[in-house]
């Protein structure tokens, strides 16, 4: 294997492929990257077991063919410290040879043959997605699945299509996060994947970077490419909760609040129970005024009056985690959001005003 790369084209899918990479994984070849020199292309490939991701760039027609896995995290931290500039790197005498100019690595590179290859689903149906709405579309409901291993299969977001419509949920049973894109082309019958958030959470920086992504749903790894780039990660076995029935509710109070010093509030409040295992606020609402309070044993309390638009039904008071609404809350870039409430005791919505497929469930606290 040898092939002549300028730094600034290779960097890039280095820094693409090492977000597969885990450090605590056992097996000492899932610390390394595949590099593989084929039909006029370099191949850059990481793998975790559960995420694989592989970029590649054009090399010279002079390139010659071959493959290797080289120390992931030491060959990202070589190439971080190179200049600009034409790099060749070629396979000689059992060492990875990276030389730039006056500069020369040799690196002990592991067998190739040992590198799990990329998942590939047939039969697979698939659809495209623009990079930004993905990606926006995730970070808005990341935050709700759950890190706990009491249930396996809400440590993923479902990801369902159908009726034209992508719908995205996550969930710890405590709070629920739902939203939903329209499908500019449909799917024929409906289809679902259930990846770990976690390694969404790994891809993240990866999805805004294409204008257009095509999205691969596999009986066991969903699959994202784009140009130069492909993602496959692997699914959660199990059947996911349904939830739409828990989003539709006959509210008795309803009420407008402006989103930006709603979130202000909720985050001097939150000064206040820091320090309680469970961050809980107290919020009454009537005519066109809500209340937040706190209050915390140590460093005090709090209380603030804000106006509310449009309000309607009955008066209520109720306590929830602060920190829940304010996640829910996080990115919003709409004005307005409308609170939704059945009582003092039973899950309350938040939703944009203008976006009815973006809503956020959070379960109220009971005080005794």
């Amino acid at each position: 294997m040898r092939l002549h790369v300028e730094r600034e084209v290779l960097f890039p899918a280095v820094q693409r492929a090492i977000r597969a990479v885990d450090a605590r994984v056992a097996l000492p070849i899932l610390a390394g990257l595949y590099l593989e020199v084929a039909d006029d292309r370099l191949v850059v490939a990481g793998a975790s077991g559960e995420l694989y991701v592989r970029a590649w760039v054009p090399v010279d027609l002079a390139a010659e063919e071959g493959r290797t896995v080289v120390p992931a995290r030491f060959f990202f931290d070589l190439l971080r410290r190179l200049p600009s500039g034409p790099v060749e790197i070629a396979l000689e005498e059992e060492r990875v040879r990276v030389r730039q100019g006056d500069v020369e690595f040799r690196i002990s590179p592991m067998d190739p043959e040992d590198f799990p290859p990329f998942p590939e689903e047939v039969e697979a149906v698939s659809l495209p997605l623009a990079g930004e709405r993905l990606e926006r579309a995730l970070r808005s409901v990341l935050f709700a699945a759950s890190s706990s291993d009491t249930r396996p299969i809400l440590k993923g977001v479902r990801w369902r299509a159908a009726d034209g419509e992508l719908v995205f949920v996550a969930t710890d049973s405590h709070r629920l996060a739902r939203r939903v894109l329209p499908l500019e082309v449909p799917v024929d019958a409906p289809v679902e994947a259930i990846p770990p958030a976690s390694r969404l959470e790994d891809i993240l920086p990866l999805l805004d970077e294409a204008d257009l992504w095509r999205i691969t749903f596999g009986k066991s790894t969903l699959g994202l490419r784009s140009e130069g780039l492909e993602i496959a990660i692997r699914l959660l076995e199990g059947v996911y909760p349904e939830t739409d029935n828990l989003l539709t509710l006959e509210a008795q109070t309803t009420f407008f609040v402006a989103v930006e010093p709603f979130r202000e509030a909720l985050e001097r409040a939150a000064l206040v129970v820091q320090k309680s295992a469970q961050p809980t606020v107290r919020l009454d609402a009537e005519g066109g005024a809500l209340v937040l309070s706190a209050n915390h044993p140590e460093l005090g309390s709090y209380r603030e009056i804000l106006p509310v638009e449009g309000f309607e039904g009955e008066k209520l008071t109720i306590w929830f985690n602060v920190r829940y609404l304010l996640e829910a809350l996080k990115g919003w870039e709409e004005e307005r959001a409308v609170l939704q409430f059945n009582g003092s005791w039973k899950p309350f919505l938040v939703r944009p005003e203008l976006d009815p497929g973006w809503v956020h469930l959070i379960v109220p606290v009971k005080i005794p």
